[in-house]
């Protein structure tokens, strides 16, 4: 915040031009503004005139800049030039910048609420300052999945402008590290109509993040507060936004930008600019999100506990509790009744409560009790303090134990002793963290042998929200896991197989093959030779001859290649997709674009050979499918993880059918994958492209857990 101003200002503000990037009807840009005027008007002992111009007016948006120029010059011509200018918003900003020598160039400028990416580190002239935001768009994300962690669907709600499609760009690449947990909806370039049938229809793993929608798919514009209405009446999802006056809107809440405070500091630092101090005197402001701030009803309508809030996050909307509605004559009655008949009443009222409490309370174990033991799955619950509270009579008859020796940390002495501490690490973790819980151990059998079982946990709240501990769920999954490590070893020695008979196959058509051609072109073109001068007829048919020999002879050499890629062992995988992509490009005669990096060498060979494979599938598919002329192959590593990306722009197709028929391209990719711990997502619809991403973890924890790091009593 800035130091407080002189008392005495011997200069004055009384012409302020402020450039706005929106109409109004922008949620955030509109509560900036109205509270700078106010700071602005308090600052200044004289009254001040706000002349306003939307530099982007709806419907007008690829009006040519030049004639809002001259619209500006035009509308001050014979009048004294500002005393200030004001920019607000990024567009507004990026125009001023470009035109700053046409508009006004002796009047002080100041760039206003405006996100940093717009200016960078642009330097600032003598009479120019900037007070910009850094809006923490990572930081909001990550509050979505620590207050829903299923969340695996992100629906973003942004314009078809050129602000959206900044924003666009500029959140691809900083979301990047979260594409292989969540999947990322764009709806800049849909109709509004269709952003709310999407945002009606996403399923319950879902959240709606809203950036900022100005105009749509479609160039019509819509006030946010219509906007917000529309999207807090569609969703069946909770709702998120990024700055404070979005708050009570139906956004949950979050690292919001404080537009109250902003407004106060650009007021500040306009002040004295107008006032003459120099730029040099004045350090660029860039304001971050301050702590979380929480709409307590949305909290309470989506049942995510207090508890599970980053540490000092402010609370808004919280509703008045009876007492604290009607606590006076409340009082008031109780003492004009007198004591002793407030009392008896209490009792009385208490104990009939308390009675048909518990006989609810019997009736609701009662039922639980006789549905938990007649489950197919062994059940375990924990209380507040993550010790055992009761197990069903499954559970009993496969540890062969009594109810008692599992009780309180009794339960986890069946665990193997080489699982124990690491599940128990988990279990406290997700507890602390209030997360679901989900891990792999081996149980003692009653008989003596261990068995690997499945534990779920999931949360027990009250219906008002109140934490009451961990229901888990337990199957036994020995056999599964037998079937699957069979599977895999199965899968991993077809591949192997698969492996060798292309090396085997290729080197034939190398060695032999390719050899024999070799040896037949020369045949000819020495036949060629030996004919007499006059048999030209024959020299140019044996000149074509020969040349469909050496074509016949490159193909041939190009499927070798395929089959078995020996720049991949000499050039490694970076290496290899790029010759890979060369050689596709010039036989094909399509672009494509090649990036890398910081791919780690040496990769371990399976890695490299199943994405360098994946590469190849995803590829060829889409050369022969997708009708484009423009791909892109990327692909990007880091010390834990190696991610493949393979994207076209042609027609798309149907992920789901294509899972289900006949083909083995995708089925392959993915069983590549599984047996180096990778994943593979495929992001596709009829007519609008193909996306396939591979990832690899370079690490594993040999543990499947949902969780965090956080101290606990268990053990």
């Amino acid at each position: 915040m800035l130091l407080c101003l002189p008392a005495a200002a011997t200069a004055q503000v009384r012409q302020v031009l402020i450039l706005k990037s929106f109409d109004r009807g922008t949620i955030t840009l509109d509560s900036f503004t109205d509270n700078f005027r106010i700071a602005l008007s308090e600052h200044s002992r004289d009254t001040v005139t706000f002349v306003d111009f939307v530099v982007n007016p709806a419907g007008f948006e690829e009006s040519p800049d030049g004639a809002i120029v001259s619209y500006l010059q035009s509308a001050f011509a014979g009048r004294p030039r500002p005393d200030l200018v004001v920019t607000i918003g990024g567009p507004a900003a990026a125009f001023a910048r470009t035109h700053r020598q046409s508009l006004f160039p002796e009047s002080p400028l100041l760039y206003a609420a405006f996100d940093y990416r717009f200016l960078g580190d642009a330097e600032l002239a003598s009479n120019e300052a900037a007070v910009a935001v850094r809006n923490d768009m990572t930081g909001m994300l990550e509050d979505i999945l620590r207050l829903f962690p299923r969340t695996s669907n992100v629906f973003m709600v942004m314009g078809s402008s050129e602000l959206g499609r900044l924003w666009r760009a500029e959140l691809t690449r900083e979301f990047e590290p979260y594409a292989h947990r969540v999947r990322f909806i764009w709806s800049d370039q849909m109709p509004y109509a269709e952003i709310l049938r999407q945002v009606r229809t996403l399923p319950a793993d879902s959240a709606v993040f809203y950036i900022s929608l100005g105009v749509d798919g479609q160039r019509a514009a819509h006030s946010e507060d219509r906007i917000f209405a529309d999207l807090y009446a569609a969703a069946r999802v909770p709702l998120f936004g990024t700055q404070e006056p979005q708050l009570g809107r139906g956004i949950v809440g979050g690292r919001l930008m404080r537009t109250t405070e902003l407004a106060t500091t650009a007021a500040e630092v306009a002040f004295r600019l107008a006032n003459g101090t120099p730029a040099d005197n004045i350090p660029r402001t860039v304001l971050r999100p301050g702590t979380p701030i929480f709409d307590a009803r949305e909290l309470k309508r989506w049942r995510v506990a207090e508890a599970a809030l980053p540490a000092n996050s402010e609370l808004r909307f919280r509703e008045l509790t009876l007492w604290d509605r009607f606590k006076w004559p409340i009082v008031a009655g109780a003492s004009a009744l007198g004591g002793q008949s407030v009392l008896i009443t209490a009792l009385l009222v208490s104990r009939r409560r308390r009675q048909r409490a518990e006989q609810s309370l019997r009736e609701s174990e009662g039922r639980f009790r006789v549905l938990a033991n007649s489950a197919p799955v062994m059940i375990r619950m924990s209380g507040v303090d993550t010790g055992c509270v009761d197990v069903n009579v499954p559970w009993l008859a496969f540890t062969g134990r009594t109810l008692e020796q599992e009780l309180g940390n009794g339960w986890v002495d069946a665990i193997h002793p080489d699982d124990r501490q690491r599940t128990i690490d988990a279990y406290v973790d997700a507890f602390a963290r209030r997360q679901t819980f989900r891990a792999e151990y081996r149980l003692r059998r009653s008989d003596g042998e261990y068995r690997w079982v499945l534990d779920s946990g999931e949360l027990r709240v009250t219906p008002d929200g109140t934490f009451n501990g961990y229901i888990d769920s337990v199957i036994d999954i020995t056999d599964l896991k037998a079937a699957r490590a069979t599977l895999s070893s199965l899968n991993r020695r077809l591949l192997q197989a698969q492996e060798q008979e292309r090396t085997r196959l290729a080197r034939e058509l190398h060695d032999d093959v390719c050899q024999r051609m070799t040896l037949l072109a020369i045949d000819l073109d020495q036949l060629g030779k030996a004919l007499p001068e006059d048999a030209g007829d024959a020299r140019s048919r044996i000149k074509e001859l020969n040349d469909a020999v050496a074509a016949l002879g490159s193909d041939i050499q190009g499927i070798s290649h395929r089959l078995h890629s020996s720049k991949l062992e000499f050039l490694g995988l970076a290496g290899a997709l790029r010759a890979f992509c060369r050689e596709v490009s010039a036989q094909r005669g399509v672009t494509i674009d090649y990036a890398h990096k910081d791919v780690p060498t040496p990769l371990p060979e399976d890695v490299a050979l199943s994405l360098f494979r994946v590469a190849q599938e995803a590829l060829g598919n889409a050369l022969k499918h997708s009708g484009a002329s423009h791909y892109f192959v990327r692909i990007r590593g880091s010390v834990d993880a190696v991610s493949l990306e393979v994207v076209d722009d042609g027609a798309g197709f149907d992920v789901a059918a294509a899972m289900e028929g006949e083909g083995l391209g995708l089925v392959s990719m993915r069983e590549r994958l599984n047996l180096v711990g990778g994943e593979l997502h495929i992001a596709s619809k009829p007519g609008a492209g193909t996306t396939v991403r591979a990832f690899v973890p370079l690490r594993t924890t040999g543990m499947d857990v949902t969780g965090g790091s956080h101290p606990g009593r268990i053990g």
